[in-house]
């Protein structure tokens, strides 16, 4: 878990995971399903998004930046609030670069129990997921499955009926995560995940392309 910090993918690989945001641009490698960044700590965000998940707080909209700033302001006035609302303005803006988009989909949401108990792909070309309290998903990191010809299907049930036989991973705590998905439409192959179990709550941030979508696919298809 989180064990290739700072390594920038090769031919052989499915996914990557670096401490510098500019190396999420790896997520266009054709090869390549699954990017992690892995930001600095930061002790404000920690202590506020605490206070988020106890709170049963519910966040979906889709913004431009400016207007994201405006929700931004109506988050709960928790100690941190300053730091947080920066920094999901900053990852709005970040995605919305990477990804060419005007508008995106922001949801922020405290969950008592996993959203996503059983595993699955994405119906999305990438969506960006970062959990601001609590662990992060798992996802099927066994090779076996990127070979060309698996079946989202058979593995799902190989990992449910025997999930000894399958290498499934985890991205450390406060990991922002892309997975691919099945509207990529280049070739690449979309992640199977599922939200971990969990006993206390937890805040998830997703966002996800709003707009120029069929542009977005034909561009990453060439």
């Amino acid at each position: 878990m989180g064990q290739n910090i700072g390594k920038i993918p090769s031919k052989t690989d499915h996914y990557f995971s670096s401490a510098l945001p500019k190396d999420l641009a790896n997520i266009y490698d054709e090869q390549v399903s699954l990017g992690v960044w892995n930001p600095p700590f930061d002790e404000k965000r920690s202590q506020y998004a605490h206070k988020l998940a106890a709170s049963d707080f519910q966040f979906a909209e889709v913004v431009t930046l400016d207007s994201l700033k405006d929700h931004l302001e109506n988050f709960p006035d928790f100690p941190g609030a300053k730091s947080m609302r920066a920094w999901i303005f900053e990852l709005a803006e970040v995605f919305s670069l990477l990804f060419k988009q005007k508008k995106i989909g922001v949801k922020v949401s405290s969950q008592a129990r996993p959203m996503c108990p059983k595993f699955h792909v994405d119906h999305v070309p990438a969506r960006p997921l970062h959990c601001l309290h609590g662990e992060s998903c798992l996802w099927i990191k066994d090779g076996n499955y990127f070979n060309k010809g698996s079946r989202v299907q058979d593995w799902v049930s190989k990992v449910e009926k025997t999930p000894e036989e399958v290498k499934v991973d985890q991205p450390p705590k406060g990991a922002v995560v892309i997975m691919k998905g099945t509207g990529w439409n280049s070739g690449s192959i979309p992640i199977i995940h599922r939200s971990p179990e969990h006993d206390s709550p937890r805040c998830v941030l997703t966002l996800d392309l709003a707009d120029n979508i069929s542009s977005f696919a034909t561009r990453v298809s060439r």
